[in-house]
């Protein structure tokens, strides 16, 4: 069993599917490249496809407090900007359109935490990263989606999404 005992609800799905595979495959952004941008419910769907049991998605949070899915740092690359992604509002994030992996406009837009959480409805493994400074936020978005494995988390427990996420393994949650 992965985990604590005490987490052994919260690792349900995750230990089942580490029963019946022994090892998991676990995606980091997604699978991407062409017009698939990495961390998009897309580059998700594909690493799935291609035999992906588990995907990680960076969180970011803009300074009017929306949260989104993208890894912060890249945003040269992907956008042909400079400044960090955690510095612009939620306003001029959604104006934000990726560049593709040679440069040119995708016409896709920087996805919102809750579109991944809206999409994702069928037991699917994620790992949250990047998001330590905004775990409160995390929790507050994950606590409104009645499909995440966090609302089988005894809810009396003060601060519980904070301690789960010191044990990355723990981290991941059904969607």
């Amino acid at each position: 069993m992965a985990g604590q005992e005490r987490y052994k609800e919260i690792n349900r799905i995750l230990n089942r599917e580490l029963a019946e595979k022994k090892t998991l495959i676990a995606v980091h952004r997604g699978a991407w490249g062409g017009n698939v941008i990495e961390n998009t419910i897309a580059s998700y769907e594909i690493a799935r496809f291609m035999g992906a049991d588990m995907f990680e998605c960076d969180l970011a949070q803009s300074t009017d407090g929306v949260v989104y899915v993208i890894h912060d740092g890249g945003e040269k690359r992907l956008f042909g900007r400079e400044e960090n992604i955690r510095t612009m509002s939620s306003e001029e994030i959604d104006g934000l359109v990726f560049r593709n992996c040679i440069g040119e406009p995708s016409g896709v837009h920087v996805q919102r935490f809750e579109q991944v959480l809206e999409h994702f409805t069928h037991g699917e493994l994620f790992n949250v990263d990047r998001a330590w400074g905004i775990l409160p936020e995390a929790d507050r978005i994950m606590s409104r989606y009645s499909h995440s494995i966090y609302q089988a988390v005894e809810r009396r427990v003060p601060g519980i999404f904070q301690q789960l996420s010191e044990k990355v393994h723990v981290y991941a949650h059904r969607l």
